[in-house]
């Protein structure tokens, strides 16, 4: 039986590989949850996104800024 994985990890490496295919240049403002949540293309609910997006940022491919918003930290080619 095949293993499940838990959706928002499954958000998590869509959105990584966008920021690892150029879809987002490095320090361009990210969407926001609920821009991303609106988006039937990840079929996820806000806090399964947050969930993914905070993913993101521990991996070091988001970061955060007070009053800000979140920015993609790579561009394509930016990891090996």
């Amino acid at each position: 039986m095949a293993e499940r994985t838990q959706k928002y990890l499954d958000v998590a490496d869509t959105l990584k590989r966008e920021i690892l295919n150029g879809k987002y240049e490095s320090h361009e403002s990210f969407p926001s949850e609920e821009a991303l949540a609106r988006t039937r293309r990840l079929g996820a609910s806000q806090p399964t996104v947050e969930r993914a997006l905070m993913e993101l940022k521990r991996e070091g491919l988001l970061e955060s800024r007070s009053g800000s918003g979140s920015y993609a930290c790579n561009a394509a080619g930016a990891l090996p």
